[in-house]
């Protein structure tokens, strides 16, 4: 269900309005460097192409937070194994 869709021109109006003042940024990364990247690392960690491309995003944004779900990861990728 698309709620703008469905909504009144009002409500989308000011829905907009609200997504419009988050700082949303898109990646540089040129689309055959991203697709390599997530492929190497969904292959090597078992991840969704999804999955390693958003950890791969992080990674490239600097954030901790890739290096903590690779981490997660790899030690769930551990007790499998057990």
């Amino acid at each position: 269900m698309n709620v703008v869709l469905d909504a009144s021109e009002a409500q989308a109006t000011t829905f907009l309005q609200h997504l419009y003042c988050l700082p949303i940024t898109t990646d540089k990364t040129e689309p055959l460097i991203q697709g390599r990247e997530a492929f190497l690392r969904g292959r090597s960690t078992g991840l969704t192409a999804y999955d390693a491309d958003y950890i791969n995003l992080a990674l490239r944004q600097g954030g901790s937070s890739g290096r903590k779900i690779m981490r997660t990861n790899y030690e769930q990728n551990l007790h499998a194994l057990e």
